[in-house]
């Protein structure tokens, strides 16, 4: 499928490849980050040097095409497809116009026998063989090329595809001694794991129709996935006071939300969407001061509203991500207040809400 053993050059095949590959990639990064598209070189520290030569080898090919050639070097190298797709997950996510994240498989000598080149987006991978090489330089150079090959050429838009239709690349196979993994989206963290806790806070208003003055206040979540791509999720917050006044005295609302919802997440580059069903419980403290006498009192009540919630999530490094959204809620169980009989604050027939916060993922740590 892949001809990698011609040194690709300047050929017009080779700008041509290029300008497709960046055209497929930059367009949705760019509305995430203005940094310059970058392919990531990871180091093992198995052959000291080895990686710095490859990527200087790579930087004169691919610096002139606007695309900068980095080195990571990861706490441990990865040593399974899911390992080096959870990398190139994470190191797209800090900068989210990595075009590639490519390495190598060694043998009980240290020298090389695979290549391994992930596209971040999809998680497309594959695994190429190399042939052993007489010397280091040769090693070197054979790798540069191949990834000069695979980067400019077909392979990473042909990885995305391929992921993107639910099929494993050729070159993506597990070594016999590993389980399977089980066919779904790809897991979200650095290293492949399943995200298991995310907590998060922000600040959240609502217009209670047909009241006339918008409340908001502070709120936290906390969501346990079931999967990567279901989260279920728990908030608990404060949206303020309301107030109203006539005649017959002044009636104010303090109002503690409880809400529950399941969203599906769906990821869109780096950035995800998330929509679902919500369920919210208000906790309302109601104090009614009436015009004439001292009599005031307190009482506590309980509302109940649902409808759905959708929600956009934007990256950032360590594992954060800005979180904004809006939901609409229709009250099923809820009263009127007043005083002696008289209404003076109205039930809600649907509530509008928006919010803003900042969510981070304590399932990588």
């Amino acid at each position: 499928m892949f001809d990698f053993s011609t040194p690709a050059t300047g050929s017009a095949r080779t700008a041509s490849g290029a300008a497709a590959v960046l055209l497929l990639w930059l367009a949705p990064a760019a509305a995430v980050a203005q940094d310059l598209p970058r392919v990531v070189i990871v180091d093992d520290g198995e052959v000291p040097a080895a990686a710095g030569e490859v990527a200087d080898r790579l930087r004169g090919i691919l610096e002139p095409l606007g695309v900068e050639v980095d080195v990571h070097t990861p706490g441990e190298p990865p040593a399974t497809s899911s390992e080096w797709t959870g990398l190139a997950r994470r190191l797209a996510a800090e900068r989210p116009a990595t075009l590639a994240v490519a390495g190598w498989l060694r043998r009980e000598d240290g020298s090389p026998r695979a290549l391994v080149v992930v596209e971040p987006v999809r998680g497309g991978l594959a695994e190429i063989p190399l042939a052993a090489a007489d010397t280091e330089t040769e090693g070197n150079e054979a790798l540069a090329r191949t990834l000069e090959a695979g980067i400019l050429g077909e392979l990473l838009p042909e990885l995305r595809l391929l992921a993107a239709g639910s099929a494993r690349p050729a070159g993506d196979r597990e070594p016999a001694d590993t389980e399977e993994e089980p066919p779904g989206p790809a897991e979200p963290d650095a290293d492949g794991k399943a995200a298991l806790l995310f907590i998060g806070g922000g600040y959240t208003g609502e217009y209670p129709h047909p009241q006339e003055r918008p409340i908001h206040g502070p709120f936290l979540w906390l969501s346990v996935p079931i999967r990567p791509w279901l989260l279920p999720t728990l908030g608990l917050g404060w949206l303020g006071i309301e107030r109203a006044e006539d005649a017959a005295g002044e009636v104010s609302a303090h109002r503690l939300p409880a809400s529950l919802s399941v969203r599906l997440r769906l990821e869109v580059g780096a950035a995800a969407f998330a929509a679902g069903p919500a369920a919210r419980l208000d906790t309302v403290f109601v104090r009614r001061a009436p015009a004439e006498g001292d009599e005031r009192d307190m009482v506590a009540d309980l509302e109940l509203h649902v409808g759905g919630l959708v929600s956009l999530h934007l990256p950032l490094p360590g594992d954060f991500e800005v979180i904004v959204g809006a939901a609409v809620l229709a009250t099923v169980m809820g009263d009127d207040y007043g005083i002696d009989g008289e209404r003076i604050l109205s039930r809600s027939a649907v509530r509008l809400s928006w919010l803003a916060g900042l969510g981070w993922n304590l399932g990588s740590r």
